[in-house]
């Protein structure tokens, strides 16, 4: 049996799913009926280790966020686990399904198996059924986490191997040290900013919390847990704390002290960025387009199984619902600039292209608060006219450019 991990269940599991129709994409299905896929694997891996399956069944209007495990992003719920048994049947395969452990109960693993597998006349098999799903799925292959043996996904868990996963086998309680607070639905530094606004909340990211173990801080200063903020004067420097949920709520002004707004937004990751720069590329409907790379820079590097260099340009491209060609590079050199032409065959285009660059000024570039600036998206227009452009790409760089078609007179 051959098997292949789902990865991602976000953006209509980048293709898996159709939207518009409700339905598995016909074209994916077909080329993994073709492969002979046998097992696919659900929601994914590490950007699944915090999912909330109860926030992805039901009416899609009434579905909730999530928060997605590696870069903590808010993601959507839209191929949820009904979306997902509509797939493994269309294409013949045998279900399999990561239970998260990062942010689980086994009580809440347990529901989720019974909400896969239990039959009408239970709690879980009949809201399966008024969701439209009737009949027990039967999923026999479960598991819980993905890769927790590696120490990039321990989330609550210590960073001692041993001590780890005992933590695995036999659940217990970990001290998390100036970690951020967020919401439920996105750990991304700027969902643990104040607004400025009165009654705030947040949440600690790994729920539930010993009580009285917390500590909570606004900028450098030590906030005091109350059990009720009516009595609290409008300077003090108070919360209330729900321990099971991790739940933390502000006063108003009047009642307990509002955090002041913070005056800059944290920093935005480099891979953020990236992914916002690509956001188009990615979900803009189309089909990916044959490319290549000829003649291409070598990069020099030690001496591997793999040999001792790699091409420095890698690049895809696709054409959108739209008809625009966007053709997307990645120069991996780390210190050199690289010239090449786009060769666009019989593709017909507008005069004007535009041009979107993700570069630091060095290859270790990293926003911070001291250097917020320090890797950006460029965005610019070029003119290609004829059948080619050449451009050059700036070393440790992402470039997208993106070709209308022509305009209609």
């Amino acid at each position: 049996m051959t098997g292949v991990n789902g990865a991602k269940w976000y953006d209509d599991a980048y293709g898996m799913w159709d939207p518009k129709h409700n339905r598995p994409a016909p074209g994916i299905v077909g080329k993994i009926k073709k492969a002979g896929v046998g097992m696919i694997r659900y929601p994914g891996g590490t950007s699944s280790n915090l999912f909330n399956w109860r926030a992805a069944v039901g009416p899609q209007e009434s579905r909730g966020r999530q928060v997605e495990g590696k870069q903590g992003d808010t993601a959507d719920s839209r191929f949820g686990p009904d979306e997902y048994m509509a797939f493994v049947r269309e294409v013949g395969a045998t279900p399999q399904i990561m239970a998260p452990f990062a942010n689980s109960t086994p009580d809440e693993i347990a529901d989720w198996v019974a909400y896969m597998n239990a039959p009408q006349g239970t709690t879980w098999g009949d809201l399966r059924a008024r969701n439209g799903h009737p009949e027990p799925y039967g999923v026999r292959y479960w598991e819980i986490g993905n890769e927790l043996f590696g120490t990039y996904q321990r989330y609550w868990m210590s960073a001692d191997d041993d001590k780890a996963m005992r933590q695995y086998a036999f659940g217990g309680t970990q001290r998390q040290k100036r970690q951020r607070v967020g919401t439920p639905t996105d750990h991304r530094p700027a969902a643990a900013v104040s607004n400025g606004q009165p009654n705030q909340s947040f949440t600690v990211w790994y729920p539930p919390v010993v009580p009285k173990s917390q500590t909570i801080r606004v900028d450098e200063d030590t906030w005091r847990e109350v059990a009720d903020l009516a009595s609290a004067g409008a300077d003090d420097l108070v919360y209330t704390f729900a321990p099971e949920s991790g739940g933390i709520h502000f006063g108003d002004g009047r009642h307990g002290k509002i955090p002041r707004r913070a005056r800059r937004s944290p920093p935005t990751t480099p891979d953020a960025i990236v992914r916002e720069q690509l956001s188009d590329f990615f979900h803009g409907g189309g089909h990916i387009v044959a490319s290549e790379v000829k003649d291409n820079a070598e990069v020099s590097t030690r001496e591997t199984p793999l040999g001792s260099s790699y091409d420095a340009l890698v690049t895809t491209a696709a054409l959108d619902k739209d008809g625009a060609l966007s053709v997307l590079v990645i120069n991996r050199s780390p210190e050199d600039d690289i010239k090449s032409r786009v060769e666009l065959g019989s593709f017909r285009h507008a005069t004007t292209v535009d041009v979107s660059v993700v570069a630091g000024r060095t290859y270790h570039d990293f926003n911070d608060a001291e250097h917020p600036d320090a890797v950006t998206i460029k965005k610019s227009r070029a003119t290609a006219h004829g059948t080619s452009l050449t451009w050059t790409y700036p070393a440790h760089s992402v470039t997208l450019l993106r070709f209308p078609p022509p305009t209609s007179s």
